[in-house]
């Protein structure tokens, strides 16, 4: 939310107005991107479950 209204506002205004600590966003900008293996597992389990019924 606060990447998208930096757009139109500084970012420290914005992580000052939500109570968020400037430092955590930035931190949270560098992080790399984390894989949820358990979504994964959930989605493998429809995909498999739609293919046995034959797609109905």
């Amino acid at each position: 939310m606060i990447d998208e209204l930096g757009k139109a506002a500084p970012i420290r205004l914005l992580c000052e107005l939500m109570g968020y600590p400037r430092s955590s966003y930035y931190a949270w900008l560098r992080r790399e991107p984390q894989i949820d293996q358990q979504f994964l597992d959930q989605v493998e389990l429809v995909r498999r479950s739609h293919e046995s019924s034959r797609g109905s």
